[in-house]
């Protein structure tokens, strides 16, 4: 699945313009809420447009999990409306190295879905975090299928391979009349 963001990882999404000095108000999607204590520069992306905006960070904090931030090259109100819901991105190669067993969501995206038995039956769309878990969204036979990341329902995660086992019998009474199987 090509896309304009391969090889970038999403930090955040701009909500909107904060204020009349062109802070930026943005929704981190990191679990590190201080992970903009150690950016210099970064790149917002349009969905719109598909272009990319180099900019430096100038200051920024933290407030109810939300990044209030400025940019030295966004001087005012009418500079930041032009990146409202924009992404705020970096290259992967700028992302923290990560202990055994940690991953990027991101990393997941086209990933193989397999069940118990070791057949690929989808892939996996995207992964969210939820209040009470992380959850796999899934695509199977043009089906999304929710798959939540706890123990019960991974049974092993291969990146290196390309794969993820999940355990369906698990999902039974939520998915009743789905056949996990090929």
């Amino acid at each position: 699945m090509a896309s304009e963001l391969d090889g970038y990882t999403i930090l955040g999404d701009v909500q909107r313009p904060h204020g009349v000095d062109g802070t930026l108000k943005i929704k981190p999607v990191t679990f590190d809420l201080k992970r903009h204590e150690s950016l210099d520069r970064v790149f917002f992306y349009s969905p719109d447009t598909k272009k990319f905006t180099k900019v430096h960070l100038k200051s920024g904090q933290t407030r109810q999990n939300i990044w209030f931030l400025n940019f030295n090259e966004i001087p005012d109100l009418t500079a930041a409306e032009k990146f409202r819901q924009n992404l705020l991105v970096i290259p992967e190669s700028e992302r923290p190295k990560l202990e055994v067993g940690e991953y990027y969501f991101t990393d997941f995206i086209g990933v193989a879905a397999r069940n118990s038995q070791g057949d690929t039956i989808g892939s996996i769309e995207k992964v969210m975090d939820y209040p009470s878990t992380d959850v796999f969204h899934l695509k199977i036979r043009g089906k999304e299928i929710l798959v939540p990341w706890i123990e019960d329902c991974v049974l092993e995660i291969n990146l290196a391979q390309g794969y993820v086992q999940f355990d369906f019998d698990f999902l039974g009474n939520t998915y009743p009349d789905f056949n996990f199987g090929l």
